[in-house]
């Protein structure tokens, strides 16, 4: 006589709001039935019930809501968990002017060894009343003799005292490298602000720099934590963008010890780091390479910076500056280049692009990647490209089945920035999401955390509302509803990753990445989105106001 099966989880009392479009099983969601971290039954609970033994765990849920859990599909975790727990988080922190960044580096100084680094992450000038970073002499004059390096949202600029410029060997006869940009006082010595390239030893991901690192332990204590504040608000999977070897040793720890609770789909960055494609590609790793929580997803690439620091690439010069044109990190042969190495070699490509110039680029490499090698059938993806705008670039990101990778939360976080930078002429049409999807373009958005809020919430509430921090509404025609940006959030990731068939909807065979919602995303913009419970393969990560 066969043993029965018995389920290790039930879901009982799922209540209406778990209709979702997101659930594609075809019968009614009021109970679902887990074993070894895989739906194994969903429909009525007369069914599951079925499925209870003597060690099942029934949990109801109430007539809340259930839906599949989140992805968040362009993070850099990794760094952000270490830095919410050993650095400034300026984001957090929210200064108002240098003297308020002033004195944030003397209270760090006060709790550090003497001769520790102090650093921060997530400044922004623009949120200054001084609408600048501070420089090399303000900061001697809050903690002389200190090494102190404060970099901005994105890491795409930096501002620096004297003892770590003279650690890193910049000087007044140090040069602007390609792609970089390292500002000067009215003397011609570096005035400690450094943007992209300009960078150069004080960028910490680079094998030469003289910034020192947390030790292992620290690094993935630091994750943990990191874990836990993303089962709070639903994330069950992230994509994360990673640089360093140790990074990915601290994920691999992590997952061999059975310490890894999310699922991990690593963007390994082929240039500007210590993990070149090269290496990649000659070890022969491939998309999908690794474990259920812990896989190989693509190459990150990189062409130009920001637009608040007015580095993204653009075609007509910022306002004020008729001789910038932003940064270019790449030039389109090197990008080309980088983008057929890793088609050929089976490695779907993430490109950073913010300007118009920079979309332009990546779409040309794609297509030339794609021509080249026509049985590639990998999903590369534009990441960012806000200015894509209505018109060719979105005809182009449809033909050539490129995945718009964007953040459509920086409306809130960043879109002020960019309009003091540019301009409103500049936005308009900024992040037409309606008019992607309307073309058919693939479209998944996501937060980029941290360089704008992990809460998907801040994303769901913007693809409606279209709003900046500052209260202006940018291209209201270009909405979406929460309904549609939620499932831009789950089912459109797992598309891009080949793993449509394992997750982004409810379904038998599926993993049972589960939340608990008060009230499902709807078509109403104003529906709050609060997470009451996490599951991850089954495995209760967090439950509000429980000890998960």
């Amino acid at each position: 006589m066969t043993a029965r099966l018995y389920a290790d989880l039930v879901l009982t009392g799922c209540g209406p709001g778990s209709q979702l479009p997101a659930h594609d099983s075809g019968s009614a969601l009021r109970a679902v039935a887990v074993r070894d971290g895989r739906i194994a039954h969903i429909g009525n609970y007369d069914d599951a019930r079925e499925l209870v033994g003597p060690d099942t765990r029934v949990y109801d849920v109430g007539g809340r809501a259930v839906a599949p859990a989140i992805t968040d599909s362009h993070t850099h975790f990794h760094r952000a968990s270490v830095m919410e727990e050993m650095y400034l988080n300026f984001e957090r922190l929210q200064p108002r002017s240098i003297e308020d960044v002033l004195r944030l580096v003397r209270e760090r100084a006060e709790t550090v060894a003497p001769n520790a680094w102090i650093q921060g992450d997530s400044l922004e000038a623009r949120r200054l009343e001084e609408r600048r970073l501070p420089t090399r002499e303000e900061l001697d004059a809050a903690v002389p003799g200190r090494a102190v390096v404060l970099r901005t949202v994105g890491r795409h600029a930096l501002s620096a005292s004297s003892a770590a410029l003279a650690a890193a060997g910049i000087d007044a006869d140090t040069v602007s490298p390609p792609g970089g940009r390292i500002e000067r006082d009215a003397t011609g010595a570096p005035n400690g602000i450094l943007h992209e390239h300009g960078k150069l030893r004080l960028d910490m991901t680079r094998g030469d720099t003289v910034i020192p690192r947390p030790e292992p332990k620290d690094r993935q204590a630091a994750l943990e934590v990191g874990m836990r504040r993303l089962a709070a608000v639903g994330i069950a999977t992230i994509h994360d963008i990673v640089r360093e070897p140790r990074e990915i040793a601290d994920y691999i720890d992590l997952d061999t010890s059975g310490r890894l609770k999310i699922r991990i789909r690593l963007y390994v960055r082929g240039r500007e780091s210590q993990t070149p494609l090269e290496y990649l590609a000659g070890l022969g790793m491939r998309h999908g390479f690794g474990s259920e929580r812990l896989r190989l997803a693509g190459v990150k690439l990189s062409i130009d910076g920001d637009t608040a620091n007015k580095n993204s690439s653009v075609y007509d010069a910022y306002p004020g500056e008729p001789d910038n044109f932003g940064l270019l990190r790449l030039t389109q042969s090197e990008l080309t280049e980088a983008v057929e190495s890793c088609h050929r070699a089976m490695l779907p490509v993430a490109i950073h692009a913010i300007g118009p110039r920079a979309v332009d680029m990546a779409l040309d490499a794609i297509q030339h990647a794609r021509e080249a090698v026509p049985h590639a059938n990998l999903a590369h993806r534009i990441e960012h490209a806000f200015f894509a705008q209505r018109g060719e670039r979105l005809k182009r990101f449809a033909e050539l089945a490129v995945v718009w990778s964007t953040q459509v939360s920086m409306l809130n976080s960043s879109a002020d920035g960019w309009r003091a930078a540019t301009g409103d002429e500049f936005l308009d049409g900024v992040l037409p999401l309606r008019t992607a999807l309307d073309q058919g373009v693939a479209v998944q958005l996501n937060s980029d955390y941290p360089c704008s809020p992990l809460d998907p919430s801040v994303g769901l509430r913007a693809a409606a509302q279209r709003r900046t921090r500052e209260g202006m509404v940018f291209a209201p025609e270009e909405a979406i509803t929460p309904l549609e940006a939620f499932r831009l959030m789950t089912q459109a990731p797992a598309v891009t990753v080949g793993e449509s068939h394992l997750g982004g909807t409810l379904a038998v065979g599926k993993w049972a990445d589960v939340i608990v919602l008060p009230e499902a995303p709807d078509e109403r913009p104003d529906v709050p989105f609060q997470v009451d419970a996490t599951f991850t393969g089954g495995e209760l990560v967090f439950e509000r106001g429980g000890e998960a």
